[in-house]
């Protein structure tokens, strides 16, 4: 990590920008997919649990449904799964380059339990048909694949609190000081029970509304799902405002300003409008609001994740600075190279035409005119190019035989060439 953090260079305030949009974009779509992933593999394990003890054949439909909608496309799951945190890694990288964010060297421990988590979870839902030949190694692959995609969560989510707030990086020296925060408890808190309260959510919206996956609105099957969905999503909406709450208490003061606390205070209203759609569910016959709990919940993974990069922001607006005068002096410096470049090669030609056009009036290389012969002065100047530079930019008295040397007003770029020009003329005057 140190490696790709020495590669990194200086953002501009234009770029800072631009990052902090492209990671509440990714957040903003990859979190609801994880979530949706956490939620649907552990009600599918579940249910195929409860199936091997019961043998009831609407909960191994339900849990192979569940896999399928949840983990059937695999674009879906490349794109929304594993590419975001590839992303969202280059970006905080690039956010925090030179700040010597020490919760960023843990990122390593988010992104192989990850990808290692996906792999053992698609083994896990190809086992879903063969499952009762050996009911123990499936669950098992799946209860792996849960553990991973958790254990990598728990760590991103440690690691956006604690970026939150730099002052206390020289404290985590390792990843369980990095874990036991307060602040970093209740945001891991919050996001479980977002992940199961929205997974409760999309399955009445991919059960009933979404044409490729909907089943029949009446019968038993359908009961049981529209009852577990409903019941699923209000029970763990109940406890999200209360673990955000306090997330946001124990957020370090640095981080907010007052958008942030008319976000925060839209992401808790957006949860209690929602639970109230839930809980008319909880009795009905038929689906109700399917597809607007589920698009409510989509905007509360956006609001939250515009509240994060907001804070985080707030939080390192003196790194932010900093690398902006960086970026500033680097583009300096890449102005005078590309100068210089192109004042090496207009050399020759510019330094010949601005000899001829104001210096032969009073020089030759032999002869002497109105100042000595260029041939009897600039020898001692082969080796020191910057001395004549110095000179020629601003001229001084030195032999008492001519007059002062007048100051022509060139530019830096004019007196490098006309430098260059009679230093290389020495050898071969012109006629």
């Amino acid at each position: 990590m140190e490696f790709l953090i020495q590669h990194v260079i200086a953002p501009t305030a234009h770029y800072l920008d631009l990052l902090q949009f492209i990671s509440i974009m990714t957040y903003m779509i990859h979190l609801p997919f994880i979530g949706l992933v956490i939620g649907g593999v552990g009600a599918a394990m579940w249910f195929t649990l409860a199936d091997s003890d019961n043998l009831n054949p609407k909960y191994a439909r339900f849990a192979g449904d569940l896999l399928d909608v949840i983990l059937g496309n695999k674009i879906a799951v490349l794109v929304l799964g594993i590419l975001p945190i590839f992303v969202l890694t280059n970006v905080h990288l690039q956010w925090f380059v030179g700040a010597g964010a020490v919760p960023l060297k843990y990122i390593p421990w988010t992104l192989v339990p990850v990808v290692l988590g996906f792999i053992v979870l698609e083994a896990y839902r190809r086992s879903f048909d063969s499952r009762k030949n050996n009911i123990r190694r499936h669950l098992g692959m799946g209860s792996l694949g849960f553990v991973l995609l958790l254990f990598g969560y728990l760590i991103l989510m440690a690691i956006l609190v604690r970026l939150q707030d730099p002052e206390k990086w020289f404290r985590v020296t390792n990843l369980g000081i990095m874990l036991l925060n307060w602040n970093a408890i209740w945001k891991v808190l919050f996001f479980l029970h977002a992940s199961f309260a929205f997974t409760g959510c999309a399955i009445l919206f991919f059960f009933f509304k979404w044409p490729r996956t909907r089943i029949e609105p009446e019968g038993d099957y359908a009961g049981l799902v529209r009852n577990f969905g409903a019941g699923l999503a209000f029970a763990f909406s109940l406890a999200m405002p209360v673990f955000y709450s306090f997330y946001i208490f124990t957020t370090a003061d640095v981080a907010f300003d007052n958008v942030v606390y008319l976000l925060a205070t839209a992401v808790i209203f957006l949860i209690l409008v929602n639970t109230l759609f839930l809980f008319s569910n909880l009795k009905a016959t038929q689906t109700r609001f399917g597809a607007t709990t589920f698009v409510l919940f989509l905007f509360v993974f956006v609001v939250v994740s515009i509240v994060d990069q907001k804070t985080m922001g707030n939080a390192n607006m003196e790194h932010r600075s900093l690398l902006v005068i960086e970026a500033e002096r680097l583009e300096d410096e890449r102005r005078a190279h590309l100068e210089s470049l192109a004042a090496g090669a207009a050399g020759e030609n510019r330094g010949e035409e601005i000899f001829t056009g104001q210096c032969m009036a009073c020089h030759r290389f032999d002869t002497q005119l109105v100042g000595p012969a260029l041939a009897e002065v600039l020898p001692k100047y082969k080796d020191n190019i910057e001395e004549l530079k110095a000179y020629i930019k601003n001229p001084s008295k030195k032999n008492p035989d001519f007059p002062p040397m007048p100051s022509l007003g060139l530019s830096d770029s004019d007196v490098e060439a006309i430098a260059g020009y009679v230093l290389e003329q020495l050898e071969q005057p012109p006629e």
